[in-house]
């Protein structure tokens, strides 16, 4: 389940354990730096222990064209929300066969696989590169139209007006706004970062705990210490 909690009231969190209420020392702008900093980190975290939590509900289509080996959101649709790809498979019929593999640009096999003197129509194998969060690279240059399927796990969403809310559960949240005071804290002229610090390393135990224990008896998607009722 998202977070209900829009940017404007985890930053009133923040302000209230910094005991800056008002704008002062710290603008609203640089709170939302913070707490966008916070959030990467634990996306970060829950990621590297779950690769399943924040992947995409419906990943979408990559189709090949001939000749062509960058993709990119504006020309061919690719999310602009891609954190890390998953997996890749092909959909189109006589072409299942075609495997996908990450890639590595600066090898010779890459860098082969791009000359347009050498021609390998449905190769056993594609590579393919993540160049931006928008920007996928292939080689070797495709001779056919193909299509697949691109699973791949969400970056999170950037908190840019207050209304805004997070792809993080409210569950998790304590971290973010405890995280980011304790930074505010440690860079600003007064005030104690430490006690902050703790409460937010505490809160970040806990749940990973919470990710990484075995799931119950109830089903494949309970997750202990959270409601079974409930989607997180």
């Amino acid at each position: 389940m998202a977070a209900t909690l829009t940017l404007a009231q985890v930053r009133a969190k923040v302000r209230a354990h910094i005991d800056e209420p008002v704008e002062a020392y710290w603008t609203d702008s640089e709170l939302n730096g913070l707490i966008s900093d916070s959030e990467l980190e634990l996306w970060t975290k829950i990621t590297e222990l779950r690769v399943d939590y924040f992947l995409s509900p419906t990943g979408f289509d990559l189709t090949l064209i001939p000749g062509t080996y960058r993709y990119t959101a504006a020309a061919n649709g690719i999310p602009t929300d891609i954190w890390r790809i998953v997996a890749i498979q092909t959909i189109t019929p006589g072409y299942q066969d075609l495997t996908w593999a990450p890639g590595n640009p600066t090898t010779r096999e890459w860098v082969d696989g791009l000359r347009s003197d050498v021609v390998l129509y449905n190769p056993y194998r594609m590579y393919y590169a993540l160049r931006a969060i928008d920007t996928i690279d292939v080689s070797p240059l495709p001779q056919n139209n193909v299509t697949a399927q691109v699973d791949y796990i969400q970056q999170p969403t950037p908190m840019v007006n207050d209304t805004d809310t997070f792809l993080l559960p409210d569950a998790f949240m304590d971290f973010v706004h405890y995280n980011a005071a304790a930074l505010a804290l440690m860079k600003g002229p007064v005030g104690d970062s430490v006690g902050w610090a703790a409460k937010a390393a505490d809160a970040q135990k806990r749940i990973l705990t919470l990710l990484d224990t075995p799931r119950s008896d109830q089903g494949p998607d309970t997750v202990i210490g959270f409601s079974e009722n409930a989607a997180y």
